[in-house]
């Protein structure tokens, strides 16, 4: 961890501001079950807001729309060229039952999350020579600006989606990622 970030540091690779509009919390760092993704949460955060009434949902939280988190502008926390960008998968319906029993099971040993296609952005940091990514995932469907294209570079601060419930996730959140490629494939 600690080469990992100095290596961030050193190369210019810092936050210069949240990547989700207003006040977020992280409701998940890289210290739990991200550890048992396969490697690519390793380095992950799930980022998500507190409703109206100080809590991360409204009601029975059976609805999207019942996340404070859910619909917030998703913006670029750090500049660069924008390599992927994905919006037209479907948003999940939230399953707090589901949300709970993961989170009861850090280890993951008695959890099965069925994989599915998510909408993401995915942003080349530190220039064309750069292994390094940022994913930002589980965007609303078709939230993406048509500014948004692939190939173009954006500074920090660029609006690229809202917070969705897209992918293999069971509540409204934004998932930002931190990882390499691999040019040896």
């Amino acid at each position: 961890m600690v080469e990992y970030q100095v290596y961030m540091r050193q190369h210019g690779h810092v936050l210069q501001n949240t990547p989700v509009e207003g006040e977020v919390w992280i409701l998940r760092a890289w210290d739990s079950y991200h550890t048992w993704e396969d490697g690519r949460g390793n380095y992950a955060w799930d980022l998500g807001a507190l409703h109206a009434n100080l809590m991360s949902y409204a009601g029975l939280g059976d609805s999207n729309v019942d996340f404070g988190v859910w619909g917030r502008k998703v913006r670029l926390p750090m500049g660069g060229k924008i390599v992927t960008a994905v919006e037209n998968e479907v948003d999940n319906e939230p399953d707090l039952k589901a949300a709970i029993d993961l989170e009861d099971n850090p280890g993951g040993d008695r959890v099965t999350l069925k994989q599915k296609p998510h909408n993401l952005i995915e942003l080349q940091v530190g220039g064309d020579s750069s292994q390094f990514l940022l994913r930002l995932i589980h965007l609303m469907q078709d939230s993406v600006p048509e500014t948004i294209k692939p190939g173009d570079t954006y500074p920090a601060g660029t609006t690229v989606g809202t917070v969705g419930n897209s992918g293999t996730t069971l509540v409204p959140h934004l998932h930002a990622v931190w990882g390499f490629t691999d040019t040896n494939s």
